[in-house]
């Protein structure tokens, strides 16, 4: 794994070697590595990075070595687009206006980002927090198969399963990102999220009650026609 990091004090850039080998002596999904003076710069420091390879922060190299809070990582439009794949991003929040249960499998730091993410972007659209699973994929092995059935995403893989969207509304969401990821400013991008997705919302939300009443009009004849 290479990571790109930048050092805090002097906003050097350079590239880091992970070895994979690391990961088999580790059972966090976050490691905290040392990058020693003449790495990167001609300072030390110390870069906190999830299993994905996403940069969640840094330290200063004389830090203490201590137990550390998982920290959401801080997405904005373009970088959830540029780490996850408009492909995914838009079938997340297709999902989340369709009110479907998500399961997101991979880092919790990274997950806990993408919910917050969500709940930005769609304040008003369902209440994300109880609508996502959020496991690793240790803990993805002990769920239940009936919250297997659901929409799971594998972030570190970038991959779907069991899509729980219409198609033509995840290519809808798609364009709205695409329009979205061109804007430099952070709020006004969101903003256009918000603005677009509220006029998918209405229309999935007038269909789901067209449905509703069409089954309760279904049953009401069957119920007729026994009487």
């Amino acid at each position: 794994m290479k990571l790109i990091v930048s050092c805090p004090t002097c906003g050097e850039k350079g590239e880091l070697e992970v070895p994979e080998t690391t990961w088999e002596r580790m059972e966090s999904n976050i490691i905290i590595g040392r990058v020693p003076p003449g790495k990167v710069c001609e300072h030390g420091f110390k870069v906190e990075f999830s299993r994905s390879g996403l940069v969640l922060g840094y330290h200063d190299l004389n830090a203490e070595a201590k137990d550390f809070q998982i920290r959401p990582v801080s997405f904005t439009v373009q970088s959830a687009i540029r780490n996850l794949s408009i492909d995914v991003v838009a079938a997340l929040l297709t999902a989340g206006i369709s009110e479907e249960t998500i399961v997101l499998m991979g880092s919790l730091a990274v997950t806990m980002g993408i919910r917050e993410f969500m709940e930005r972007v769609l304040p008003d659209s369902v209440d994300v927090g109880s609508a996502i699973y959020m496991v690793t994929k240790e803990e993805y092995a002990d769920l239940p198969e009936s919250t297997k059935k659901h929409m799971t995403v594998d972030l570190s893989m970038k991959t779907i399963i069991n899509p729980a969207f219409d198609d033509e509304q995840l290519e809808w969401v798609r364009r709205v990102l695409q329009r979205a990821n061109m804007v430099t400013d952070q709020q006004v991008s969101e903003d256009l999220i918000l603005k677009e997705t509220s006029k998918l919302r209405t229309t999935v939300s007038l269909l789901r009650h067209l449905a509703t009443r069409r089954g309760a009009g279904i049953e009401g004849k069957k119920k007729a026609g026994l009487e």
